[in-house]
């Protein structure tokens, strides 16, 4: 009955979707083979395979990776539709490695690896960082941790005036700045030199990102014995909790004893306590998964967007300028669009769904490819230019509204996007009111600068950045 309603409807079944020939036990893992083994793509460079791919299947089409089907799709409408059926607990594609090694040391797992009930507890629990008054909150604080970049860059750049990776350096405020919100204790990252504990902070983060990489893209390996990405994720954790749960007890204790003074200080602590779902050890958790939630997407952010003002003079000159932050802001969504620092939003979705004209089975992996659709013409002019003025408030209704979602959406939508945003403009104002970036790739002849996946994307190779005090501009292409 429900096959001959599909046919009635014009609903064509799952097995009609565009695919390429699956091989046994591989799937289609073929492709992603070392190039001495014939692979044709590289798995780091995904969302450029899914590009190429979609030349030949369409914006539609299917993969079975890992032993899992997923349906891949680059058109807007088929977002809408899976987030208006990702149901009231929204399913994720789960970190297992991550998963084993919480439920081990915290006996809970967290926002980002957790689905069902469990997720949602935690993810009340975060909620409060999209409050306008939370954010609000800390900004001064960012202001001044903003003006210590700058004071860090006055002093790298003595010698040749270049950051040759701005990436990193944009690492090292991301960690300075999220250290204020959670554990709420300020690491001076930007000290030269550093601290011990914001040097072991740091290196922690890295191997958090790496471990959490290798664990997900590798053979399984970690089930049977200690891999080494499952050490990262292991040492790393024992870091934060070693370091940031001294911060943690110390707020504890002053919740116990005067909970106003903390609410006034420290609000995402203070609700974090505040909340009656939570233990102690689930409060210490959350705080470590917000401390590492954001930190190299914000800094991913950052330096490309100095990069593309680099190659930009009058750009830039617009956007020092503007004292309103409107044409920054649209700088940043400019740069989150062709630079996004996810992938794809993916949902396992809780019953059939048509998508596309496709019955699609419950349980199926559906992965809309938003690294892929901010750059396809039918959504944007000249997609592949640099034109942030798309997103002035008189021109933004010619976007659709599902065409770039950098921060996801819905009810897993990034809790930590308004303090990122917030973290990210404010960076780049005291920059851009400091110093005239320029770019020494492009006077090299250089070309665009690529992402690869680690936790999130990340920029390939180096950002170089010069960096002048306002006089003559060192690039003025």
């Amino acid at each position: 009955m429900r096959l001959f309603c599909n046919l009635k409807s014009g609903i064509k079944p799952f097995s009609d979707v565009p695919t390429l020939k699956s091989r046994p036990l591989l799937g289609h893992a073929y492709l992603f083979l070392p190039k001495w083994m014939g692979g044709k793509y590289n798995i780091e460079k995904f969302t450029e395979a899914i590009e190429d791919l979609s030349k030949s299947l369409g914006t539609i089409f299917k993969l079975r990776l890992g032993g899992i089907d997923m349906l891949i799709t680059l058109d807007v409408e088929h977002a809408k539709t899976m987030y208006r059926n990702e149901g009231k607990y929204p399913i994720r594609p789960p970190f297992h490695a991550l998963i084993k090694y919480r439920k081990e040391i915290f006996g809970s797992v967290g926002v980002v690896p957790g689905n069902g009930t469990e997720w949602h507890k935690f993810r009340s629990s975060v909620n409060p960082m999209l409050k306008p008054d939370l954010v609000h909150h800390y900004q001064p604080q960012l202001h001044t941790i903003a003006q210590k970049f700058v004071k860090y860059v006055e002093h790298k750049i003595k010698t040749n005036h270049e950051l040759d990776n701005v990436y990193d350096d944009s690492l090292l405020y991301a960690i300075q700045a999220i250290s204020v919100i959670s554990p709420g204790h300020e690491f001076d990252c930007l000290l030269l030199p550093t601290t011990i504990d914001s040097k072991e902070i740091i290196a922690a983060s890295m191997d958090f990102m790496d471990g959490l990489h290798s664990t997900l893209i590798g053979l399984p390996l970690w089930k049977v014995f200690k891999t080494e990405g499952y050490k990262k994720l292991e040492s790393s954790h024992n870091t934060m909790k070693l370091i940031l749960g001294k911060y943690v007890q110390f707020h504890y204790q002053e919740y116990t004893s005067n909970k106003n003074k903390l609410k006034e200080e420290q609000p995402f602590i203070y609700e974090l306590f505040a909340n009656e779902k939570l233990s102690y050890q689930d409060c210490l958790l959350v705080v470590i998964e917000t401390f590492l939630g954001g930190i190299d997407a914000t800094a991913t952010t950052i330096s490309f967007t100095m990069w593309f003002l680099a190659q930009d003079a009058a750009l830039q000159n617009k956007v020092k300028n503007d004292q309103t932050n409107e044409l920054l802001k649209a700088c940043v969504k400019e740069t989150l669009r062709l630079k996004t620092t996810a992938g794809a939003n993916s949902r396992f979705l809780p019953h059939d769904v048509d998508i596309g004209g496709y019955s699609v089975p419950k349980n199926t992996l559906v992965m809309s490819f938003v690294s892929a659709m901010g750059k396809r013409e039918e959504y944007f002019k000249e997609p592949l230019k640099y034109i942030p003025e798309r997103w002035l408030r008189k021109n933004k209704g010619d976007i659709h509204p599902y065409a770039s979602l950098p921060f996801g959406h819905g009810a897993r939508m990034c809790p930590g996007r308004r303090i990122a945003e917030s973290e990210i403009v404010i960076l780049l104002r005291h920059v851009l009111d400091n110093f005239h970036l320029s770019s020494p790739k492009i006077d090299n002849g250089g070309g665009d600068i690529g992402m690869v996946f680690r936790m999130n994307r990340i920029p390939e190779t180096k950002i170089p950045i010069q960096f002048s005090k306002h006089g003559i501009p060192m690039n003025t292409k």
